[in-house]
């Protein structure tokens, strides 16, 4: 994971106050592509409700902001799962 996660997508996420913590995992196995790194990013929400609430005032803004950061080496797509 480049310093640029770490220092600027990850703060832009939890600078938001919607996330309770985080995790980030490294996809070993399949790749997708040589020379290719996926990385996954999964933030733990107090609810589904704030998830909604954090969807509609901050998430729209992030993707962006974050992509041009990037340029464009970057794509981003979310997945909403339940922990059970």
């Amino acid at each position: 994971m480049s310093e640029m996660d770490e220092k600027t997508y990850i703060p832009d996420v939890l600078v938001t106050k919607y996330f309770l913590s985080h995790k980030v995992s490294k996809m070993i196995k399949p790749t997708s592509e040589p020379n290719t790194v996926v990385y996954s990013f999964v933030y733990k929400c107090e609810s589904f409700k704030k998830y909604l609430e954090y969807s509609a005032k901050a998430a729209p803004d992030l993707p962006k902001k974050n992509t041009d950061k990037f340029n464009g080496k970057v794509t981003a797509y979310r997945k909403v799962m339940e922990a059970i």
